[in-house]
C-alpha cells in the first residue's frame, strides 16, 4: 500500500490506478466539481445510507435478539442444568461459566452490532463527501484478528461452544441414545450457531469498507471524459494520514468572516494531510473498531452550516435516538440480571458465583462499548 498523499495535474495520464505526486490546488479541485452533479452522489445521501444500513443491520439484530431471548427462556432444553445428578463441583463451575457466556454473549453482541453499523455509516459518508470535493479517501482495511474486538467475539463464541460440548458429554455419560444426541446437536446448530455465523459474517465484512463504495467502472460510465478530468484533479489521502490530520486539530474556519462549510473543512483536511504525509508518525495508526469511527469528528461538527452537513446531522438525530434506546435496554437487562444474581447469592446459592462473575465481565464490556458509542453520538452536541 502506498502511504503518500498523491495529487495530479490534469495534463498527466492516469497510471495503474494511482495519481502522480504533483501538487494541485484546492481551488481547482473545487471548480472541477461545481460544473456537474454526478449520479453516484446519491449513494452518499445520508437518508439513503441510513436506510441501507438499517436493512443490513435489521436482519442481524433480529437474529441476535431472538437468540438472546431463547437462551434466557426457562424451558430452554439446550442448556445444561449445572447442579444436576452426575455433575461434579468442578463440572458445575465449568457449566455455570460457559452457560453465562452462552446467555450474555448475544446480548453484548446486539450493541456491538449496532456500533459496527454506525461505524460504516460514518465511514461511507465521509468517503462520498470527500469525493464530492475532489479528495479520494484511501481506507486502511485492518485484519480482523488484529482487532481486540474481533478477538473478543471469537473467544466468546469458543466459550459458548464449550458449554454445548459439556452438554453432549454429559448426555453421553447419562447413557442418552445417539439419536437423542444427534437431535440436540442439530438444534444447537440451528438455534444458536446459525445466527452467530450471520453475525460473524456481518462483523468480518465490515472491516472492508471499500467493498461498499462505488466501483471505478460506475464512477467512469456516466461521463468518462469528465470523470477522467476530475480524477486528474483528485487528491488521494490515505486514511492513516487523514486520522493524523484530524487528531492534530482542524480549525473549522470559513472564508473570511463566514461560518465554515464542508468544503472549507475538506480543503483544510487535504492541506494538513499533504503536510503530514512526510512525517513517519502519520503512518502509525491502529485501526480498531472505536478508532475507525474518527469521521464523526469531521462530518458531525455542529459548526458546519452547509446544507449537506445539516442534512447529515438531521439523519444522525435518528441514529442518536435509536442508540439511546438500544443501549438503555441492554444496560437495564444486565443490571436486572446482576440484581437477580446478587439476590441468589444472599439466599446461599454460592454455586452460581462463576456465572455471576462472567455476567459482570460481559456487563463491564457492554458498558464500556456504550460509553464509547455515547462519545460518538454526542459529537454534534459537544463540538464547537
Amino acid at each position: 500500500r502506498n502511504h503518500r498523499v498523491m495529487q495530479s495535474a490534469p495534463s498527466e495520464p492516469l497510471e495503474t490506478g494511482l495519481l502522480s505526486t504533483k501538487k494541485y490546488g484546492a481551488v481547482e479541485r473545487s471548480q472541477a466539481l461545481t460544473t456537474k452533479t454526478w449520479g453516484w452522489e446519491e449513494r452518499g445521501n445520508p437518508w439513503s445510507l441510513l436506510l441501507s444500513n438499517a436493512m443490513s443491520l435489521g436482519k442481524t439484530l433480529l437474529a441476535l435478539g431472538v437468540l438472546a431471548w431463547n437462551t434466557f427462556a426457562s424451558d430452554n432444553e439446550l442448556l445444561m442444568i449445572c447442579h444436576s445428578e452426575g455433575i461434579s463441583t468442578s463440572g458445575a463451575a465449568y457449566c455455570e461459566v460457559t452457560k453465562a457466556c452462552v446467555r450474555f454473549f448475544p446480548v453484548m453482541s446486539l450493541l456491538l452490532c449496532f456500533m459496527i453499523s454506525v461505524r460504516m455509516l460514518l465511514r461511507v459518508s465521509i468517503y462520498y463527501d470527500m469525493l464530492k470535493h475532489a479528495a479520494l479517501l484511501d481506507f486502511q482495511n485492518p485484519k480482523p484478528l488484529h482487532d481486540p474486538f474481533f478477538v473478543t467475539i471469537i473467544v466468546g463464541i469458543v466459550l459458548s461452544a464449550l458449554h454445548f460440548v459439556g452438554l453432549i458429554v454429559h448426555m453421553r455419560l447419562m447413557s442418552s441414545t445417539f439419536t437423542d444426541i444427534l437431535l440436540v446437536v442439530r438444534s444447537i446448530v440451528m438455534m444458536y450457531f446459525a445466527p452467530l455465523v450471520a453475525f460473524i459474517l456481518f462483523v468480518y465484512e465490515s472491516y472492508d469498507t471499500e467493498r461498499q463504495l462505488v466501483p471505478l467502472s460506475k464512477y467512469l460510465e456516466e461521463d468518462p471524459e469528465k470523470a477522467r478530468s476530475l480524477l486528474a484533479k483528485t487528491t488521494i489521502v490515505p486514511e492513516a494520514v487523514a486520522v493524523h490530520a484530524v487528531r492534530a486539530g482542524l480549525r473549522f474556519a470559513g472564508k473570511g468572516s463566514e461560518p465554515p462549510t464542508a468544503e472549507d473543512v475538506y480543503d483544510e483536511l487535504v492541506e494538513k494531510a499533504v503536510a503530514a504525509a512526510t512525517k513517519p508518525e502519520a503512518e502509525k495508526w491502529d485501526a480498531s473498531l472505536v478508532d475507525t469511527m474518527w469521521p464523526a469528528y469531521v462530518i458531525l461538527d455542529a459548526r458546519l452550516v452547509d446544507a449537506e452537513s445539516i442534512r447529515f446531522r438531521r439523519a444522525w438525530y435518528v441514529v442518536s435516538v435509536v442508540s439511546v434506546v438500544i443501549a438503555a435496554v441492554i444496560i437495564w437487562f444486565f443490571t436486572l440480571q446482576g440484581m437477580q444474581d446478587v439476590a441468589g447469592l444472599s439466599e446461599g446459592k454460592v454455586k452460581n458465583l462463576g456465572g455471576m462473575l462472567t455476567g459482570i465481565v460481559y456487563g463491564g464490556l457492554t458498558l464500556w462499548l456504550a460509553v464509547k458509542l455515547a462519545q460518538i453520538i454526542l459529537v454534534p452536541y459537544t463540538s464547537g
